[in-house]
């Protein structure tokens, strides 16, 4: 094998190195721009002549060295190298030939850094899932805020102090309703809401977040007073509900400039959770307070109020539980509450019910279902109903619709297979490419046939394709592509994808009488996604492709129609997802990152047969109005 032959690989990314028997280098590439090796042991300087397991670093030798036994014995061997705290990864793949051994180096570090990424999302979109479950599981306004401290304390590591202020009715005076610091409570006081006096009136006023690093270094916006003892960091975020500010959150730390960017973050998203959970509090405690309050108060709530008697019909519904259900409140009234539950619904409220006859207030979930038929997930607090004498006269149910906790569940099962996914990749399918790599890389050794050299490229392309999908998948899912949606021609885009398929077939023909129209979303994935379907259709046999668009029910259909092999009908259903093929050729992702791309636009994509012979990808766009 010569040096010649093993710079087919220097332009894709991936290092090849030729070893004797005894593990000496007889010729390598090293391609400058990824360096893979250095990544393990920087100060060693790779030279033909040197002992190949001499350039690894101590802690992977062992490993390296069982790879390279395992290939002298079986013919082949492999191994991947992480290192989490050093983002980087290798896999390494050792194939034994006639003069000693083929290695091949691939630097899949951009797939370890993403992957941590992906795992920190999960992890803060699970923190904030626990926390709105904690706080929603009750309408005790010190109860609440107790719950509030105790998950954030969790999620903030710097925090030493922790404040929830509530803007009175008349909006002229707040309530320090829950303070901690010095581990313990601080009682309720009451400040003046403005501007000047504190910095928590100067939030809630200016309805603005205000973050500062050292507070005896910078200027401050407002005069302050200190609630419960002396920090350096303090962090204040407005609650809003309902264009409305009702408090203000605060967390504070003796650190100087002791919150992340995570913590910012995280702290944003449970600020609209807690703003919502802080209004419902405040209407249940006016709630108990009087009874024209309570109806005031409750036909007002954004929660389900409903009152049962002792036979458990219903007394009582607020519109919000009447909405709930999909019934006007006098559909509802005199029946049955296991009338409006699910078989599983039924079982949790009997079970609920039989807690209300022992004098128990508790919390749980249930199902309901709706008017419609569809089924809506629901978190209820329900305690006893007593009259002035004590005697129970039926059940006092909240009732709040949960299908956004359950999507943020359903999220994070998503991200799991989508890691599953990844790790399916890296583990099993670029293993595939690598293997004709060091095969042709077998038999170029023993014979310098340039047909090996065009096998080697062709390995090349693939795992390089492949690695290039995947990336394009892991930036949509942590949300890097796609977030920013912008107003384009779809005409514009149709065409450059055009230009672009015809670079690789220039004797395709390709006919275009889509009419321009305006498209929001993402321009560049769009006409990957475009170029990934045309693609398809000339890689499997295609000579003519025909495009065309109608506007259809106040949406465009844009039909994408060519004369090769067509699908199969038990393909068409599963066509779009990952490793999916039509053949041999492909990474099988192509059609999947094309599902992905429609969803981001919020479209549609499905297939269709052509006539005589062919396929038809039809997708359905929404006219864009205006990006928001």
């Amino acid at each position: 094998m010569t040096g010649k032959s093993l710079k087919v690989c220097d332009n894709f990314g991936i290092a090849t190195i030729l070893l004797d028997n005894d593990y000496k280098i007889l010729e390598m590439n090293i391609n400058k721009e990824i360096a893979i090796l250095k990544r393990v042991h920087p100060q060693v300087k790779f030279a033909v002549g040197k002992n190949f397991l001499d350039l690894v670093s101590q802690e992977y030798r062992e490993k390296v060295k069982e790879t390279l036994e395992n290939a002298k014995n079986e013919g082949t061997g492999q191994a991947t190298i992480l290192n989490s705290e050093k983002e980087f990864g290798i896999y390494l793949r050792a194939a034994k030939i006639e003069r000693g051994f083929v290695v091949i180096l691939v630097d899949v570090s951009g797939m370890v850094h993403e992957r941590r990424e992906l795992i920190e999302k999960e992890n803060e979109l699970e923190l904030v899932n626990n926390f709105v479950r904690e706080i929603s599981s009750t309408l005790e306004i010190d109860e609440l805020c107790e719950k509030a401290y105790r998950e954030l304390s969790k999620v903030v590591i710097n925090m030493n102090s922790f404040a929830i202020l509530i803007v009175d009715e008349d909006e002229k005076e707040m309530w320090a309703e829950y303070v901690v610091g010095e581990g313990k409570k601080y009682e309720k006081r009451k400040f003046p809401l403005n501007d000047k006096d504190t910095l928590s009136g100067w939030v809630a006023t200016h309805r603005k977040e205000l973050y500062i690093k050292n507070i005896n270094k910078e200027k401050l916006p407002a005069d302050y007073k200190i609630i419960g003892f002396p920090m350096l960091s303090w962090l204040g975020i407005p609650l809003i509900h309902r264009d409305s500010v009702i408090g203000v959150l605060s967390v504070q730390s003796e650190i100087e400039n002791a919150f992340s960017e995570r913590d910012l973050r995280l702290l944003r998203l449970i600020a609209g959770q807690l703003s919502m959970a802080i209004y419902n509090a405040i209407i249940y405690s006016a709630l108990k307070r009087s009874e024209e309050m309570y109806r005031v108060a409750v036909n007002n709530s954004l929660i389900g109020i409903v009152t049962t008697n002792v036979n458990d019909e219903i007394t009582f519904v607020n519109r919000a539980m009447a909405d709930i259900l999909g019934y006007t409140p006098e559909e509802v009234i005199g029946k049955k509450i296991y009338e409006f539950a699910t078989e599983k619904g039924k079982i949790a409220l009997r079970e609920g019910n039989k807690r209300r006859l022992q004098g128990i207030s508790d919390t749980y979930e249930a199902e309901m279902r709706r008017k419609d038929g569809s089924v809506v997930p629901v978190m209820i607090y329900a305690s006893p109903f007593k009259d002035e004498k004590g005697n129970m006269i039926g059940t006092m149910g909240a009732i709040a619709d949960i299908s956004q906790i359950k999507e943020m569940e359903n999220q994070l099962r998503k991200s799991n297979e989508f890691l599953k996914l990844l790790l399916h990749i890296i583990g099993h399918d670029l293993k595939n490419p690598l293997s004709v790599i060091s095969g042709y890389a077998e038999l170029i050794s023993e014979d310098p046939n340039p047909e090996y050299g065009k096998g080697i490229m062709q390995g090349v392309e693939r795992a390089n394709s492949l690695i290039s999908d995947i990336r394009l998948l892991l930036r949509m899912e942590m949300s890097e592509e796609g977030k920013e949606r912008e107003e384009y021609s779809l005409l514009e885009v149709i065409k450059d994808a055009i230009t672009m398929v015809m670079e690789k077939y220039p004797d395709a023909k390709i006919e275009n009488r889509v009419k321009d129209e305006k498209i929001c979303g993402h321009k560049l994935l769009m006409r990957q996604a475009l170029m990934n379907i045309l693609m398809n259709a000339f890689k499997y046999g295609s000579t003519k492709v025909k495009i065309t668009s109608e506007k259809k029910d106040g949406k465009i259909v844009l039909k994408i129609a060519d004369n090769g092999i067509g699908i199969s009908d038990d393909k068409k259903e599963r066509v779009f997802e990952p490793f999916v093929k039509f053949g041999t050729g492909g990474s099988g992702l192509g059609l999947h990152i094309v599902k992905k791309v429609i969803s981001l636009h919020d479209a549609k994509v499905w297939v269709e047969n052509n006539v005589p012979k062919g396929s038809v990808f039809v997708i359905e766009l929404p006219i864009a109005d205006k990006c928001k």
